[in-house]
């Protein structure tokens, strides 16, 4: 009978651990989603057409923490999951000038709207010279 109360004992601490183990990961993870942010909006030019396969980075101003991503056929953007902080969103597309906004400032579970208006860049020329 020895035998036998030690196995069943065995076996309910490994359940046990097992089960610790996952109340700690399924923990860890919701905490992890109660305290993030998002970032979104449409990025336009000046007649609001959708600019499409613009490159938006935001950084967090305190952390240097960066996410990216791409505006869609609609032109809009979603950074998700990023930590509480201030951010500076830059936007780059081929034929307009860069923009950046500082100051922008996500809170946790919340979703902060940032709408880009993007300029036409100046044409520039490029010469090459070779010797020969």
């Amino acid at each position: 009978m020895d035998a036998c109360h030690r196995s069943r004992d065995v076996r309910i601490t490994g359940c046990l651990l097992v089960s610790a183990c996952f109340a700690v990961l399924f923990a860890r993870q919701a905490s992890a989603q109660l305290l993030q942010g998002t970032i979104d909006g449409n990025v336009t030019d000046s007649s609001q057409a959708a600019i499409v396969g613009a490159t938006v980075t935001a950084q967090n101003q305190g952390t240097s923490f960066t996410r990216d991503t791409v505006t869609n056929a609609a032109g809009e953007y979603t950074l998700a999951t990023l930590p509480p902080g201030t951010y500076t969103v830059t936007v780059k597309a081929l034929g307009f000038e860069t923009y950046t906004q500082t100051g922008i400032v996500v809170n946790a579970n919340e979703v902060t709207r940032a709408n880009v208006v993007m300029v036409v860049g100046r044409v520039n020329e490029t010469v090459t010279v070779s010797a020969q």
